[in-house]
């Protein structure tokens, strides 16, 4: 099966082979596709990001998002190129 990636989420996958969390793009779509379990032991507590959450549901619900473009557009700014 041959499938065409968007260029800038192929670039984000390469980015995390390059990283070292991935050993191939195909090894990081199955990651994602099958969305790797992460042990929550290895995270420890967590507990700290409940207001982060709390802060996105209630921007969600008020319709304050971005959408996909802008998103990337203020990743580039803040970080550059993607």
């Amino acid at each position: 099966m041959l499938i065409e990636l968007n260029p800038k989420i192929e670039a984000l996958l390469k980015a995390q082979v390059k990283a070292g969390r991935f050993r191939s793009v195909e090894e990081a779509i199955t990651a994602a596709v099958l969305g790797v379990p992460v042990l929550e032991d290895a995270l420890g507590d967590l507990s700290w990001a409940r207001p982060f959450i709390e802060e996105a549901e209630a921007d969600i619900a008020a319709g304050r998002t971005y959408s996909e473009d802008e998103a990337y557009a203020e990743l580039e700014r803040r970080y550059g190129k993607l």
